[in-house]
């Protein structure tokens, strides 16, 4: 569950409900797996999903972006692009179906997420 200033989720298209739901499946799983280190701290998604967990080589992730460079014919610019901000739209979605709580604020560039002891 997702409480904050802004819980309105999006829905990337050119996505099977399947492929979605095993994303994020993979990100709540990721997510849940790190909250001891995380503790009271804020995260946001590329702590997941970008920075050094950017290869998604072999995850449900690699779908996004294999998918935008079919949409936009080969563009890998646009299609990196795109592919971040449904992971992030994704994300925040994974989040807000768990069984935990968490505080979204906004954050400098990124969203950011916060797990509600």
């Amino acid at each position: 569950m997702l409480i904050g200033d802004n819980t309105r989720l999006r829905t990337p298209r050119h996505f099977r409900r399947e492929e979605r739901d095993a994303i994020k499946e993979y990100l709540r799983n990721q997510v849940e797996q790190r909250h001891g280190e995380f503790g009271d701290k804020p995260f946001t998604a590329p702590d997941f999903v970008g920075f050094k967990n950017r290869d998604w080589t072999g995850t449900p992730l690699q779908v996004l972006y294999d998918r935008y460079m079919v949409v936009y014919q080969g563009n890998h610019d646009v299609a990196y692009d795109r592919a971040g901000k449904a992971a992030g739209y994704l994300f925040k979605a994974a989040l807000a179906e768990s069984e935990f709580t968490y505080r979204t604020q906004r954050g400098n560039r990124w969203r950011k997420y916060q797990l509600v002891r």
